[in-house]
Formats: structure tokens, sequence, C-alpha cells
């Protein structure tokens, strides 16, 4: 769901920079295939969620706004949405958006 939920965010709003995380390689691989060439910078990660929070907070990284794509599962971790939320909360700038919005998919 990764590429058309970036499509969809480019589409929207052009000039804005994304960062997309994507666990699965093949998605991420097509995400970054279907967004070379966009007007605005996208980078795309092949991880988890959880590893690339982990390692922008070390960084020190920080973004206007974090769009998320729920349901998250994780086998055995019946709370990993919460721990998603919480993550991501703290990769936003103080003036960072902090209330969902919805983005419409293309069809």
């Amino acid at each position: 769901m990764t590429a058309p939920l970036v499509t969809a965010i480019l589409r929207t709003n052009p000039a804005v920079t994304v960062t997309a995380v994507e666990p699965d390689p093949v998605r991420a691989q097509l995400c970054a295939d279907r967004t070379t060439g966009s007007a605005a910078p996208v980078a795309v990660y092949a991880t988890t969620f959880e590893q690339y929070t982990g390692a922008a907070a070390r960084a020190g990284l920080q973004f206007d706004a974090v769009v998320m794509n729920p349901p998250f599962t994780v086998a055995g971790q019946a709370d990993v949405w919460l721990e998603h939320l919480r993550a991501a909360w703290h990769l936003l700038r103080p003036a960072g958006r902090r209330r969902p919005r919805r983005v419409r998919l293309p069809q």
C-alpha cells in the first residue's frame, strides 16, 4: 500500500519531501520505481517502522507531518499500533501535525 499512499500525497502536496518506510522489499522497490522522476524528493526505506524510527530519533530527524497506514500488526505484539503511534509522535517537529487527515488514494 506504500506506493499508492505516496502517490496520493505527491498528487495533493507536490512541494513536499516524502520519506517512505516499507518493510516489504518488493513493495519498497515498487514505491521507489513509481516515484522516480517525481518533482518532489522521495526517499524509500525498506525496513521496519521500528528500525527506521529508532535510527531517525538517534539522528535527530524531525518531520512536519507523519502519515501512517494502519492496521499495524506484528505477530506476538498486540499493542504494536500504540508503539508506532508513540514513535511517530516523537518524530514530529513541535509545530508538526498531530491530527488525522484523510488522503484520497488513486483508484
